[in-house]
């Protein structure tokens, strides 16, 4: 996989209201990768540098 372009791979921080965990997923395209996993009804995604 080609990952250097910031088209192809943004970085998003999802805080979860439940526990304030945080995770952060991968866009690539169209597909979410989940790197640290958190299970919750709600989350809340801001850009990567605001938290």
């Amino acid at each position: 996989m080609v990952a250097s372009d910031g088209l192809w791979w943004t970085r998003l921080r999802y805080l979860c209201r439940t526990g304030l965990y945080l995770h952060r997923v991968r866009l690539e395209t169209n597909q979410l990768d989940v790197m640290d996993c958190c299970i919750v009804s709600e989350v809340n995604y801001v850009d990567y540098g605001e938290v």
